[in-house]
C-alpha cells in the first residue's frame, strides 16, 4: 500500500514539473513597458500570448545600433528625422540602449538589405534587418508558440 502511494505521489510530481516546463516562458524588454501597461500585458499573456510574443519580439530584433555597417546596406537619413509624432529622439539614449523603439518611429525599410539611420553625429547606426531577414527570423521565433 505505502509503495503504491509512493509511486502515485512520485507520478504527480513528475507530471505536474514536466507541464510548469512545458510552457514557454517569455521575458519582455523593457520597451514593452512604454507601450503597453501592465494590465495590457497580462490581459494579452491570458488571452493572446502568440500576440505579445510577435510585439516583443518585433520590438526587440526589428534593429539594432552599430558603428560597423553590414554589407548590403542602404544608408537614409539621421535616425531622428524619422521620430513619430508624440515621441522624442534622444541620439545618447539610443547609443547608451543600444536600443530603439521600432513603434516610435517611422522608418522606411528594404526587403533584401539592411537600412542603416545614423545617430546624430555619435558614429552610431540603427540599423534594420532585412524585411525577408526580419520576417523569417520572426516566423523561426513564433514556432516556439504554435504559430
Amino acid at each position: 500500500m505505502k509503495k503504491t502511494l509512493l509511486v502515485i505521489a512520485v507520478i504527480c510530481l513528475c507530471i505536474s514539473g514536466f507541464a510548469q516546463q512545458s510552457g514557454t516562458t517569455m521575458k519582455y524588454d523593457r520597451m514593452l513597458y512604454q507601450m503597453l501597461t501592465e494590465e495590457q500585458i497580462a490581459t494579452l499573456e491570458d488571452q493572446a500570448p502568440s500576440k505579445l510574443a510577435d510585439i516583443n519580439f518585433t520590438l526587440t530584433h526589428f534593429c539594432y545600433v552599430d558603428s560597423q555597417l553590414p554589407a548590403n546596406t542602404l544608408v537614409l537619413n539621421d535616425i531622428c528625422t524619422y521620430v513619430s509624432p508624440g515621441h522624442t529622439c534622444n541620439p545618447a539614449d539610443i547609443v547608451a540602449g543600444k536600443k530603439l523603439n521600432r513603434y516610435h518611429y517611422a522608418l522606411p525599410t528594404d526587403d533584401t538589405r539592411y537600412t542603416a539611420f545614423p545617430v546624430g553625429n555619435s558614429g552610431f547606426y540603427v540599423i534594420a534587418l532585412p524585411n525577408q531577414e526580419f520576417v523569417k527570423q520572426r516566423n523561426e521565433y513564433m514556432k516556439k508558440f504554435g504559430n
